[in-house]
């Protein structure tokens, strides 16, 4: 019989370190720069202000920047040079206050900022909230909640695919479809689904060609286009405003959106569902084509 218990003890032990262990593992958000995945040797963490706290050489080495720490005065010093000039933030432990200097040719800008949060230091490394010194070196940075990511892009970054300006698929289309600027944007085929953009980690996980709406299911929604090609050549695009447009998309139990793209709106069809050849998604930086 005691031996019995000590089994059924063993075991329960065994689980409870296992689930504690998988618990600890599924509070470190992945961090992606450039939209590639880095792993820092002390896993970042979300703080008690809500914030993403990393080792401080972690995203500023990953984009190429030089980081120092200064013992004197607790501080720590990313440098960061792109092609719109040079970026220097300084941020000093348990202090809210940073500073942020860009230089461009002859012209210096020394700008004082305040953030909800302080660097600090834990089991003897120096750990510094992502946001703060990423979006100071001249990144966007985005959060990721179903994924449970970020995703920090540089003015140097580079997302792979052909640009929609030189894409084969695009020929002959209307300027909806792409601008000046869009035009540099490249186009993605992923083979299937759920797929994830490389750069600004925005994925697209499923979708269905209803009678008069197409239903994207993705992580985020914030009026990205719906462009499809039909068959017989032509083009249409659905956007429904989220502001303006009642039941533009459905907030599902898992945090991901279901967008529902009109293909009849107001008594007239954009698109009849037998008349798609092509459809891609605008995100951000990215045209996405729906395998179809």
């Amino acid at each position: 019989m005691k031996k019995i218990t000590l089994s059924i003890m063993t075991i329960a032990l065994a689980l409870t370190l296992a689930a504690a262990a998988f618990a600890q593992d599924a509070i470190h958000p992945k961090i992606f720069v450039d939209g590639k995945e880095i792993h820092p040797d002390v896993p970042a963490y979300i703080n008690s202000d809500n914030r993403t706290m990393i080792p401080y050489r972690a995203v500023s080495e990953a984009l190429g920047a030089t980081v120092d720490w200064n013992e004197a005065d607790q501080s720590v010093t990313a440098k960061y040079k792109d092609k719109y000039g040079e970026r220097t933030v300084v941020m000093w432990i348990g202090k809210n206050q940073y500073t942020v200097i860009q230089r461009k040719d002859y012209r210096v800008n020394n700008i004082q900022k305040v953030m909800d949060t302080v660097p600090v230091i834990v089991n003897g490394r120096t750990m510094i909230p992502l946001r703060a010194v990423a979006e100071g070196l001249g990144c966007v940075v985005r959060w990721n909640a179903v994924d449970y990511a970020v995703y920090v892009i540089s003015p140097n970054a580079k997302a792979p695919g052909t640009p929609a300006g030189e894409y084969p698929g695009f020929q002959n289309a209307p300027n909806y479809v792409y601008d000046d600027y869009t035009k540099r944007w490249p186009v993605q085929e992923p083979a299937n689904l759920p797929y994830t953009t490389p750069l600004y980690g925005i994925t697209i996980y499923s979708y269905q060609i209803g009678d008069k709406q197409v239903h994207v299911r993705m992580s985020e929604y914030s009026n990205y286009s719906l462009i499809i090609k039909k068959k017989d050549g032509s083009w249409t695009q659905s956007t429904p405003d989220k502001k303006d447009y009642y039941g533009a998309y459905t907030t599902n139990p898992d945090g991901t959106v279901t967008v529902h793209y009109p293909i009849y709106h107001a008594g007239e069809w954009l698109a009849h569902p037998e008349e798609i050849a092509e459809m891609y998604i605008c995100t951000p930086g990215m045209y996405v084509k729906l395998p179809y």
